[in-house]
């Protein structure tokens, strides 16, 4: 192990310098004025502030540094104290790597740094302290000190080696931020809970027996016990909230809204650790007991909420405390860390949807740099996509986004599509790359790992299968992409927009207009038998699916969805007229319209079309008449593309749902394919 030398006083005319991270912050430890700066200034006695000077690693690739923390002193310096070393990751070193936010940039705190004094950000001056130990040393790897952030060459480098460095330490410590009287009652009560429900067995359940949560009392099995123990601590929880007793008190605190939940890099952090730690304060939670609470509350929302009560005051507070609960404990990252623990590989296609498509404005992720809405992903991944991709920071953002949409299709990834149409800090990005810096909602037809539509393929066993395959690229239009494709029809028609905000409430006018669009189009197709129109007016507003807790499929015939849009047309009707909606069958029917609107939200940016021969479903909102409905050979489902004006080349607008195309009907006319170019 290498010593770091000592710092010198860094002197740059114009006063302060530095560059910013990927959360905003600033990259260098310190924001430093010269001497000639603060004089032209008329300030001769300002204080310097000074740059450590590192000693280049000698083997970036495989070599750290690790900062030493003395033990407390009965006598504090007046300065904090840091030692900084070199360590080979081959020769297994014992540290603590900390997974933390940067906060402000600004270097307001004084640090002593191998017998120099540097200034230093907050976030970093109060962690330093808070791992502090009383009676030994503490071995820590933090990036805002350990890399030279200034060395891009460096960066790259050690950027390549953050998956072994947090896998590799003793333990990661997540750090929060500091404590509050309300954050320390929320980290106790969370411990209590955690371990309670882990003697449960819940660490034991898969995700398989987590689809579904309702009392088996027959079923013997060990997962079936746990549930069966977990619905009745549900059922004790319901029971004390509804009678006024505030179960979930302990919840009332901003630990939930801590930055960590929201920073891109944090994702990679955790789930690459051995043992990972939340920490706030002095307070400290182990992952497992973490996770445990996190699923227990999000399957407590989805159990409460199909169960309500009738009384209107009970049954709002109960939808106030869900609303309250989804704050305090966001789920996003921990599934992914438990994942990897139970021996389960991620491959970059869900971990990019997990991270960057959301069905709520609140649950973005941050990353200020939006290559790392990739790049901060492929220490996670592991799939023949992630191993095509290379976190390249020479690469533009355009650039950085075509090659991984390249990639994720090549591998057949064909609902990759579905996420495209919106622009944010990429207008120009060629129409079929999704824009990750965009905030992305869920596609219509679920990003999930089974099937649930095969409109490009026949869907019969028996026929030969069918893979989406890109035509290879060339290389002198790499904007360029070609799939074999046929255009099945073109837009006659189109209805009214069904544009509902990522966090707004459910508009039953727009929804009558809705509903009043899929009658007509319907009743003037000459491509559907009665019983199938019939089938349709319900079918087409929620894409098809239903959802039971965590569990999506197909829309059942007789299930929740037909009755659901029978309940929601009649309150629909009579709040547009103005006049009273039989309550009662209202509130016994609340649970399947709740399930209904959900799902009506879903296929947001929708409005409905009929075609020139007569197929009725949904497409974009910005799709009009002369657009065309096509299938890509293998695609999942179908999408609407427009010509190009003056060439042979299409737009490619979104995916499209069309009544009676979706499992590969079309399919079993054998039509014949040909090239399609998008741009």
């Amino acid at each position: 192990m290498v010593p770091e030398f000592a710092a010198t006083p860094y002197s740059a005319p114009g006063g302060y310098e530095g560059t910013v991270d990927n959360e905003g912050s600033l990259v260098g430890i310190y924001a430093f004025e010269t001497i000639e700066a603060q004089k032209c200034a008329g300030n001769s006695h300002a204080p310097v502030l000074e740059r450590f000077n590192y000693v280049p690693l000698s083997a970036p690739t495989s070599q750290i540094r690790l900062l030493r923390i003395p033990p407390k002193s009965p006598q504090p310096p007046t300065v904090f104290v840091v030692h900084m070393f070199h360590a080979h990751l081959s020769e297994d070193p014992k540290y603590t790597a900390l997974s933390y936010t940067w906060g402000s940039p600004t270097p307001t705190d004084l640090i002593e740094l191998n017998g120099q004094r540097h200034h230093t950000t907050e976030s970093v001056f109060v962690v330093l302290h808070e791992l502090q130990r009383e009676n030994e040393d503490v071995v820590v790897w933090i990036d805002a000190l350990c890399i030279n952030q200034q060395d891009d060459i460096e960066k790259t480098d050690q950027v390549q080696l953050m998956r072994q460095i947090y896998k590799t330490a003793q333990e990661v410590v997540v750090w929060l931020g500091p404590s509050t009287p309300y954050t320390d009652s929320t980290m106790q009560e969370t411990r209590k809970l955690g371990e309670q429900l882990l003697d449960m067995g819940l660490w034991d359940l898969t995700a398989a027996d987590c689809e579904t949560w309702e009392l088996e009392e027959e079923n013997t099995s060990g997962a079936a016990n746990t549930k069966n123990n977990v619905i009745r601590l549900f059922e004790e929880h319901m029971r004390r909230q509804n009678s006024g007793d505030y179960a979930f008190w302990w919840i009332m605190s901003d630990l939930g809204e801590r930055r960590w939940f929201r920073r891109m890099w944090c994702i990679q952090e955790c789930a690459n650790a051995e043992v990972a730690i939340f920490r706030c304060g002095k307070e400290e939670v182990d992952f497992r007991v973490y996770w445990a609470v996190s699923l227990y509350m999000s399957t407590f929302i989805n159990y409460a909420l199909l169960r309500p009560t009738g009384n209107d005051i009970t049954d709002n507070q109960m939808l106030w405390l869900t609303g309250k609960i989804q704050e305090t404990f966001p789920t996003e990252m921990i599934g992914i860390r438990r994942k990897r623990l139970m021996g389960h590989q991620h491959d970059l296609r869900s971990l990019l949807y997990s991270s960057n498509a959301v069905h709520g404005s609140n649950l973005r992720i941050e990353c200020t740099d939006p290559r790392d809405r990739v790049y901060a992903l492929l220490g996670i991944a592991a799939d023949a996509v992630s191993e095509t991709i290379v976190a390249d920071y020479t690469r533009t953002l355009d650039e950085a986004y075509i090659a991984t949409a390249r990639a994720l299709l090549n591998n057949g990834h064909d609902d990759v599509l579905s996420l495209c149409g919106i622009r944010t800090l990429c207008p120009d990005l060629p129409s079929w790359v999704p824009d990750w810096s965009s905030l992305l909602r869920w596609p219509w037809s679920v990003w999930h790992s089974q099937l649930m539509f095969s409109a490009g393929y026949n869907s019969n066993p028996s026929a030969p299968y069918v893979a989406f395959k890109p035509h290879t690229a060339t290389p002198s239009r790499p904007d360029e992409l070609r799939l074999e494709g046929k255009v099945i029809d073109t837009l006659k028609d189109v209805g009214t927009v069904w544009s509902v905000g990522i966090d707004d409430p459910f508009d039953y006018t727009a929804a009558t207009a809705l509903f009043n669009d899929i009658s007509t189009y319907l009743s003037q197709s000459p491509r559907y038998a009665p019983s199938e129109r019939q089938e349709g007016e319900w079918r087409i507003l929620v894409g098809d699916i239903e959802s039971h807790g965590m569990n999506i499929q197909r829309a059942a015939a007789d299930g929740p969805m037909k009755k659901g849009v029978e309940v929601m047309k009649h309150f629909a009707e009579h709040y547009s007229k103005g006049t009273v909606a039989d309550m009662e069958y209202i509130k016994a029917n609340r649970g399947v319209m709740s399930a209904v609107s959900g799902r009506m939200q879903s296929m947001y940016d929708a409005r409905l079309f009929s075609s020139e021969t007569g197929w009725v479903g949904l497409c974009p909102m910005n799709g009009v008449p002369g657009d065309s409905i096509v299938l890509f050979l293998g695609a999942r489902v179908p999408y609407l593309i427009r010509k190009v004006e003056g060439g042979e080349k299409w737009k490619l607008i979104g995916e499209c749902h069309v009544y009676g195309i979706m499992d590969g009907e079309y399919m079993k006319e054998e039509p014949v394919f040909e090239p399609i170019i998008l741009c």
